[in-house]
């Protein structure tokens, strides 16, 4: 599609009068000139973003780009339609009404006894003129369970029908995969107890079964979780953006709302996509995910294949004794059900997930005592040389090379014996042992040379086998790739330091100098577009500055 062919209406929206004089921002609309142009702004405003929604037998509605997007451009921000507790926290009583950050549970709404911090958010609008008054009104307690405490955010999208019709009408555009929903015990049962707290406890009997049932299961499905409180979010516009196993985009959360970035360039007319779910997994793990969760099979180029673009990302070593380096790759990837099968790509061995993954994951998990649902650098800082997490003598430097070899130790078995290096099973313990060597690095050059290459060497290979897999999967300026160029360009200038330190050769320094500026760059480039709260963020900004180029140009 050109620039501008999906342009509905070629006239002036304030005097019908044809033009070609488009909106130079989003390409949408046409204007006779200057002044009617600016009589049109307000009202343009809200829908003045590079894209627009269309409709598409297997997508549904979904939105496509109205021009070309460069990759970094925010394509547009957003506040949440409904905000409220997710409830996955064990103490869920200790979630704030206000913000949904974690409480102490010692302040509690003056009018309704529900938690909050403080005063300042017994006043914010998403408690005080939704359930509050309800709440207070019908004397209903504080939740005394997780599902029950859930329920205020179905009643707050409830609630929207009488406090802001415009959004509870955005709301009503939204699929609530009903049919598929409620064959599920468990997602059944979780709409039976939020009509009953709704209609008997909250006493709001307008509300029929289908109609909670459906905003129950349209803030389920598209829901966005937020990693910074303990929050769901739904969004009308993000919302509508598009499922893909290699997005175009990707998101960066904020205090008051959303902003939806283009990781890569993205061509006039090609839908917007993100990854649901944000799950760094294999395509069996995915379409778990995507099938059980939101409703839809994923017959992605990516999922189709069987070694996911060659990275081999849930390949499993082949048992067979008479084969030589083969992998296990599923038969069919897009099939869940029936025990599904597994053929080497070597030998033409084959088994069942069964008989082979679900024990290999299994073994993963209690050898590396890690989460199956784990993700890429949330566990693990970027250790910071404030001597709380950097070793500050040789005892606490060798107790840290000993954790860090046994975690290569542990790898190398797996790798060697279960399963291929880039399955997606061993990243989190990959991060882990990549954030321990950069905090080790830093101080055992001084103790120990032979063992501070050895380290370093592990560090920048390891970097360099996940940025591998990230650059097919989550390319662009993705945070994920942000953070590992960090690490790429540690490896270089931690091993510049080392031979300033020791004097020992500075070979194709002004080479590595300017591959080391480069990596810098970038990650800055990526990293800047996270919010500010981004703890990521804030570590690379002030571990950069304080290591920056000119120390080692002197």
């Amino acid at each position: 599609m050109e620039n501008g062919e999906h342009l509905t209406t070629l006239t002036c929206p304030i005097c019908q009068v044809s033009s070609s004089a488009r909106c130079s921002n989003c390409l949408k609309v046409v204007y006779c000139g200057k002044e009617h142009q600016k009589q049109h702004r307000k009202l343009h405003k809200k829908e003045c973003f590079p894209a627009l929604i269309k409709s598409h037998a297997t997508l549904g509605q979904h939105l496509a780009a109205s021009r070309d997007i460069k990759g970094g451009e925010v394509i547009f921000h957003e506040e949440p339609l409904v905000l409220g507790p997710r409830s996955n926290l064990p103490e869920f009583h200790k979630i704030c009404l206000g913000c949904c950050a974690q409480v102490s549970g010692s302040y509690s709404c003056a009018k309704c006894r529900w938690p909050l911090c403080g005063a300042q958010c017994e006043n914010k609008p998403w408690h005080a003129n939704f359930e509050c008054q309800i709440l207070s009104r019908n004397k209903v307690p504080p939740a005394k369970t997780q599902e029950e405490y859930l329920c205020i955010t179905f009643l707050r999208g409830l609630l929207l029908k009488h406090i802001d019709p415009e959004r509870w009408h955005q709301l009503l555009k939204f699929e609530s995969h009903a049919n598929s929903r409620n064959t599920v015990s468990l997602t059944l049962k979780q709409s039976q107890d939020a009509f009953k707290f709704i209609t008997e406890k909250c006493g709001l009997k307008e509300f029929d079964k289908a109609t909670v049932d459906f905003v129950y299961g349209i803030i389920l499905v598209n829901g966005y979780g937020d990693s910074s409180t303990f929050a769901v979010k739904l969004y009308s516009k993000a919302g509508k953006l598009s499922h893909a196993c290699i997005p175009n985009t990707r998101t960066r959360v904020l205090p008051n709302g959303l902003d939806v970035i283009a990781a890569v360039s993205i061509k006039s007319g090609q839908p917007l996509t993100q990854l649901y779910g944000r799950m760094l997994k294999g395509t069996h793990r995915r379409q778990e995910l995507l099938q059980h969760v939101y409703y839809f099979t994923c017959s992605c180029s990516r999922c189709k294949d069987p070694t996911e673009f060659s990275t081999y990302f849930s390949a499993l070593k082949c048992p067979s004794k008479k084969c030589s380096g083969g992998y296990l790759l599923p038969k069919n990837p897009l099939k869940l059900d029936g025990n599904p099968k597994w053929e080497c790509d070597n030998c033409g061995f084959n088994t069942t997930s069964a008989k082979s993954v679900i024990p290999a994951l299994g073994t993963i998990l209690k050898e590396t005592g890690m989460d199956d649902d784990s993700t890429l650098f949330t566990e693990y800082e970027i250790y910071m040389g404030d001597g709380s997490t950097v070793p500050d003598d040789e005892t606490v430097a060798l107790a840290q090379l000993q954790t860090v070899l046994e975690m290569r130790e542990k790898l190398e078995r797996l790798e060697g014996s279960l399963v291929h290096k880039n399955h997606y099973a061993l990243l989190p313990l990959k991060t882990a042992c990549i954030a321990t060597c950069h905090s080790l690095l830093q101080k055992l050059g001084k103790f120990d040379q032979n063992m501070f290459h050895k380290v370093l060497q592990m560090y920048g290979m390891m970097t360099t086998e996940i940025l591998n897999v990230i650059n097919v999967f989550l390319p662009g300026v993705t945070s994920e790739r942000g953070i590992l160029l960090f690490h790429l360009s540690e490896r270089i200038r931690l091993e510049i330091q080392n031979e300033m330190e020791t004097k020992s050769g500075n070979k194709d320094i002004e080479k590595r100098l300017k591959e080391l500026d480069s990596l810098q760059k970038e990650c800055l480039k990526i990293m800047e577009l996270e919010s500010d709260e981004d703890s990521h963020k804030i570590l690379v900004f002030e571990y950069l500055n304080g290591k920056n180029l000119a120390s080692y140009m002197k």
